[in-house]
């Protein structure tokens, strides 16, 4: 084979190799770090979105779906990470509840009103933190899934300027238990051991 050729399909390769490690992933972290946990009904817990391994990240527009009847988004709803600027005059935040079982949550920079910048995000491997969902687990059972989908017909990530950005996406499984059970205090043992032992003295003094 030609040396050429041969340094070529190593250089593909490698670079395949790297593209793909690096892949973009838009991920949801239950409160264990993992995409898998468990809580108990009538328990809130939060829920981390995060994104890792993009170049020129300039703004993402997507829903978090759930199931209504087992979870509910509850008050402060969602905490932005404000990734592209404290939320004046550098970036355009849009959330909110668009349906049950259905949060909308979008951020972008704001070219128009911030011409210093020139390019969008990059972040590396670690996980960059966009959002934090508040949830309070209403029903028991398993598999609650909290996904990412598209909202509506727009791109779910775009480049700085507006171009779409490919990534994956990891969903979440909750699984909702029975509220654990509340251990009766020490003074209710008290009082029924002193009930009983006055109804045994009782009985004791009418034999």
């Amino acid at each position: 084979m030609n040396k050429y050729i041969f340094s070529a399909l190593i250089a593909l390769f490698f670079n395949g190799y790297v593209n793909s490690a690096q892949a973009s992933l838009l991920s949801i972290q239950l409160p264990n770090g993992t995409a898998a946990d468990t809580t108990n009904k009538g328990s809130s817990f939060d829920v981390g979105i995060y994104i890792s391994s993009i170049a020129d990240f300039g703004g993402f527009d997507f829903d978090l779906t759930f199931d209504s009847s087992k979870l509910v988004v509850t008050a402060p709803f969602l905490t932005s990470a404000s990734v592209f600027g404290p939320g004046d005059a550098t970036a355009v935040f849009a959330n909110g509840l668009s349906s049950p079982g259905r949060y909308h949550f979008a951020e972008t920079i704001d070219i128009l009103s911030d011409t210093a910048l020139s390019q969008g995000l990059t972040v590396d491997l670690a996980p960059l933190l966009l959002g934090t969902l508040h949830f309070q687990a209403l029903n028991t059972g398993s598999n609650s899934t909290i996904s990412i989908g598209v909202h509506g017909s727009n791109t779910i990530l775009v480049d700085f300027d507006g171009n779409p950005l490919g990534t994956s996406v990891q969903a979440a499984n909750v699984t909702i238990n029975p509220p654990a059970a509340v251990p009766l205090p020490a003074p209710i043992w008290l009082m029924l051991s002193g009930v009983l032992g006055l109804a045994y003295r009782a009985k004791a003094q009418k034999a």
